[in-house]
């Protein structure tokens, strides 16, 4: 992250950022990081200045939530779907099991979609 500014929160003024560089408080996520307790005693600012500074700090820097259900539907309404011609009831996990051998199987993910198989298994399910 990047240091404490004047120019990261109006309220941070040269004398506040002195205050704080005493206190060994340089960059934002050290800030971020100190208790608000503490912050108001070093800066003299109002506790409620104090979170308002961390909200904005936070609303600035950090990344933004996604909704993955919502994306996942966004990607499937955008996207085409190519039929391998495997059939879904090959995809169990007793036929999968069976092609794999029983030591190969224990440590492996059901495997949702043919492409993420291993060659040697579409291979079995493509050749008669």
């Amino acid at each position: 992250m990047s240091r404490l500014t004047t120019k990261t929160h109006p309220l941070l003024t040269k004398t506040i950022l002195l205050n704080l560089s005493h206190k060994d408080v340089h960059i934002i996520h050290q800030f971020l990081q100190k208790d608000s307790k503490q912050l108001v005693t070093i800066t003299k600012l109002t506790y409620k200045n104090i979170i308002t500074i961390k909200k904005h700090i936070l609303n600035k820097n950090a990344a933004y939530s996604y909704n993955a259900l919502e994306n996942y539907k966004d990607v499937l309404s955008k996207t085409a779907t190519i039929s391998s011609g495997i059939e879904r009831r090959f995809l169990d996990r007793e036929n999968l099991r069976d092609m794999w051998g029983p030591n190969q199987w224990e440590n492996k993910a059901m495997y949702e979609h043919p492409l993420q198989l291993p060659q040697k298994v579409l291979l079995k399910l493509l050749l008669p």
